[in-house]
């Protein structure tokens, strides 16, 4: 049977032959990742404060817009420029 590489290897080989720093690659994910963190803490918040006779689609639903709500504005306030250049290539690509 064949010996598999760790993964980690075989990640700091595919940043290597990409000329891709880890930092670089942190750095890109930053955004996503922090609005996920602020996102899941907002529907936890709502989780702990929302009424439990609801009905369950209720809760779902409102659990649903306030995560979206709470990731777009993160993303819209603490990373602005880069939803404007996100913006800027999908409307160069559309065309």
């Amino acid at each position: 049977m064949k010996q598999s590489r760790p993964s980690h290897l075989l990640n700091a080989r595919l940043f290597w032959r990409l000329k891709l720093r880890v930092r670089e690659y942190v750095r890109a994910l930053w955004p996503a990742v922090s609005g996920c963190v602020l996102m899941a803490v907002v529907v936890n918040a709502v989780r702990f404060v929302s009424l439990t006779e609801a009905p369950a689609a209720g809760r779902l639903a409102v659990e649903i817009v306030a995560g979206a709500i709470a990731y777009a504005a993160y993303l819209l306030v603490a990373h602005k420029s880069r939803v404007r250049a996100f913006i800027g290539l999908w409307r160069q690509r559309a065309g």
